[in-house]
């Protein structure tokens, strides 16, 4: 009873930390676009960027702030399935504003990051489970 307890903590800290980095990046994603879209015409020529180098700032950005969380959760919990995890925190909390096409990519990305950074160990872990 207790090896339970102490696994479904672990999956529900797991899917906090994802949630929590999902919406930190879909938050950021849509206050850049409104930030943009009100600036004036000269400065949003002068510093326009797409919409992938947005994504790609706000992902390194959570990377640098809750990689070394994502990787602790990880590590902790080896037997986790990261398709699990990744499926039961977009049914749960989605993410507002992106294409549903985008979910797993943004996702695979993040984890990428964190494990690039901070885990390289978990790197294969995560390649296999966002191929199949």
């Amino acid at each position: 009873m207790r090896f339970f307890l102490w696994t479904a903590s672990i999956v529900v800290v797991v899917l906090g930390v994802l949630a929590f980095i999902f919406v930190q990046v879909i938050a950021s994603q849509d206050e850049s676009l409104r930030t943009g879209a009100s600036a004036s015409p000269s400065s949003a020529t002068a510093s326009a960027l797409t919409d992938e180098e947005k994504l790609d700032r706000q992902i390194a950005t959570n990377v640098s702030l809750y990689g070394q969380l994502v990787c602790d959760k990880l590590a902790e919990d080896p037997d986790a399935d990261i398709n699990v995890l990744v499926d039961k925190f977009i049914a749960t909390y989605g993410l507002s504003g992106t294409d549903p096409e985008q979910e797993r990519p943004t996702a695979y990305r993040l984890l990428v990051g964190a494990s690039d950074h901070f885990c390289p160990g978990e790197r294969s872990r995560i390649d296999a489970a966002f191929a199949e």
